[in-house]
């Protein structure tokens, strides 16, 4: 179970808010994505045509910006390769139930469109096939989860910073039904108290001031500023030549690891 407690939550999504108000900040590649994939569904229900060719490049930016192109079978083609992927995400009618937080009872619902698309869909539209002729073996978890934060604001994106996030606030790491669970439980049990602490906070995104920042996508920020401010700490007290402190990891007392992110988190 996550036990951030909420106020500190707060602090880190209005750290990450207040880190990507730059002109042409990297993190902006984020917004420009979704809101491109958003205006194409409600074409779409309009019965209006999309340019599947540009969301696929809209694609291609964000996830280059947020460090998919590095090591990845990803470097060795162009943008046109997420087409498949793009008509998917955008004409599936599973992946249009993405869309809604689930309720309790629809979580494992949830679960399951992501795991497929995740295991199998996402494979096939991208036509890999790993070592030992396993399919879907380079679909990582990190590559999956950033694709759907970025065209449907659904799960966070599981890289190294979230998962350390996560993981030292007694979360589970390892990416599948139970850590997909504790994050949107998280999200129920604790957001109006996180909210109260956002107070005079935008939550909107600059680049369309009607559209809210999605509570998956809210989560994704909370837990990566997390992690990042983690390492910072780690780096800072712990480093090869002269060990100050603790890692972050052997601080035992919950109220310790809150008291130990407090400088970090300004």
């Amino acid at each position: 179970m996550i036990n951030l407690r909420p106020e500190y939550a707060a602090k880190a999504i209005a750290m990450y808010l207040a880190d990507s108000n730059g002109i042409n900040n990297r993190y902006k590649s984020w917004d420009h994505c979704y809101l491109a994939f958003d205006k194409a569904r409600k074409d779409l229900d309009k019965g209006l045509t999309t340019d599947y060719d540009y969301l696929a490049l809209h694609l291609s930016n964000y996830l280059g910006s947020w460090g998919m192109y590095r090591k990845s079978f990803l470097q060795n083609r162009d943008y046109r390769t997420h087409l498949g992927a793009v008509k998917l995400l955008l004409t599936d009618p599973d992946c249009a139930k993405l869309q809604q937080l689930p309720s309790d009872q629809s979580i494992d619902k949830h679960w399951k469109i992501i795991e497929d698309l995740w295991v199998t869909r996402f494979a096939q539209e991208y036509e890999v096939v790993g070592r030992m002729g396993i399919p879907g073996r380079d679909i990582t978890d990190t590559l999956a989860t950033k694709i759907l934060l970025g065209t449907c604001g659904c799960i966070p994106a599981t890289d190294r910073f979230y998962k350390k996030g996560v993981g030292s606030f007694g979360g589970t790491q390892t990416f599948g039904l139970n850590s997909y669970s504790e994050i949107v439980r998280y999200y129920w049990e604790n957001w109006d108290e996180i909210s109260k602490h956002l107070s005079g906070i935008s939550l909107v995104s600059q680049d369309d001031l009607t559209t809210l920042y999605p509570p998956m996508k809210l989560m994704d920020m909370c837990f990566w500023q997390i992690g990042s401010c983690i390492e910072e700490y780690d780096n800072r007290y712990y480093d090869n030549k002269e060990k100050t402190g603790k890692l972050f990891s052997e601080i035992k007392k919950d109220t310790d690891k809150h008291l130990a992110l407090i400088e970090f988190l300004k």
